[in-house]
């Protein structure tokens, strides 16, 4: 986990933010592009909460393994 996420915290924040949306979906999904225009005011913080977020995993015992066989529903919210 640590390997694979940890680099992209030195991405600027778009391409953070991209990097981290391809993460949420399947391999075989593209992403939906970012809409036109400047992002609304609440989207300042969202970098530093995706970081914060790829950190706290970095650092934890979870297995992402364990979590991607486990047959249960998920939801991922974010923002």
């Amino acid at each position: 986990m640590r390997e694979v996420n940890l680099p992209m915290l030195e991405l600027p924040p778009d391409e953070l933010m991209r990097a981290f949306t391809r993460l949420l979906v399947r391999s075989d999904v593209e992403p939906p592009p970012p809409p036109d225009g400047p992002p609304p005011p609440w989207m300042s913080t969202r970098p530093a909460g995706i970081s914060a977020f790829i950190r706290a995993l970095a650092d934890s015992e979870v297995s992402i393994d364990r979590l991607r066989d486990a047959a249960l529903r998920r939801l991922w919210s974010i923002g």
